[in-house]
């Protein structure tokens, strides 16, 4: 007999909700609220966006882990020297933090 299969938890909604300030230099930063069935308030995140050269290859998105409340570049002293070769390589970087 085959395990039961969890039927799955009800889809939320991510808005934005504007600009948001702080953005690592050279970057584009927006806020946005994430509302899902079962949670007592909404959860909120900010992305910074540091688009490719040229012509998009991909996406690279980076989170900080812990408490996430920093950029990957503040807490890794490498990131902000790696950012500009990924751009120039076509690829757009996403940190996110919340």
């Amino acid at each position: 007999m085959a395990p039961a299969v969890h039927p799955g938890l009800p889809l939320g909604q991510v808005e934005p909700t504007g600009t948001a300030g702080g953005c690592p230099a050279g970057t584009t930063c927006a806020a946005y609220e994430v509302d899902c069935p079962g949670l007592p308030v909404p959860g909120k995140f900010v992305t910074s966006v540091s688009p490719a050269d040229g012509a998009p290859k991909g996406m690279m998105v980076v989170y900080s882990g812990g408490s996430g409340g920093q950029w990957w570049s503040e807490i890794n002293t490498d990131m902000p020297a790696l950012i500009p070769r990924v751009n120039a390589l076509g690829y757009t970087l996403v940190q996110v933090k919340w």
